[in-house]
């Protein structure tokens, strides 16, 4: 089985706990409404406000349809309010390719 990787980039003005518990809120409100979504494993940022999420699909179609409803969904709406510069590249993994520690 293979999975479908988004590697998401975007600027905030501050990541602060009161960001990082939206940022909660809004990926289980994506995966109450779309269950495929296998997991959200990285976030990082630097002092600039870059920062770099990974969100894994079960498949392309999946993440399409999370993309597409995220903005009728309130929680995950009032996090996306905040990104600038939001910058998304997705691609395909190989279940062979993947982290050999976890199960997908």
């Amino acid at each position: 089985m293979t999975a479908y990787v988004e590697y998401v980039t975007y600027k905030v003005d501050v990541v602060d706990e009161s960001f990082l518990d939206l940022r909660r809120k809004a990926i289980l409100a994506i995966k109450a409404n779309h269950p495929n979504l296998l997991e959200v494993p990285v976030f990082s940022h630097d002092s600039n406000g870059g920062c770099t999420e990974i969100w894994i699909y079960q498949s392309e179609q999946d993440a399409e349809a999370a993309n597409a409803a995220g903005s009728s969904i309130a929680d995950f709406a009032a996090y996306a309010e905040l990104l600038h510069d939001l910058k998304i590249a997705a691609e395909e993994m190989p279940s062979a390719s993947a982290d050999p520690l976890r199960t997908y």
